[in-house]
């Protein structure tokens, strides 16, 4: 696993983990680390430019005090 501080000043970010539910990329998982805060179970029918996938997992960035990364994940 690589670990990457993409923290924005004052911006939360998101472990967001993707499941692809039809097209060329179906069965696969994703994970990305975002900005953008999902809703567990939220499914993306006809994205712009690829398959549909669906939210199946949202953790948010929580540094521990000494300095390991710790996800509270949130899941359906």
């Amino acid at each position: 696993m690589v670990t990457v501080n993409l923290k924005k000043k004052g911006a939360d970010m998101y472990l967001v983990t993707r499941q692809f539910v039809g097209g060329t990329l179906k069965g696969q998982v994703h994970t990305e680390v975002t900005s953008v805060r999902w809703t567990v179970g939220t499914v993306v029918s006809n994205p712009v430019g690829g398959s549909p996938y669906k939210i199946i997992s949202v953790g948010v960035d929580d540094p521990a005090a000494d300095g390991r990364r710790a996800l509270r994940e949130s899941g359906e």
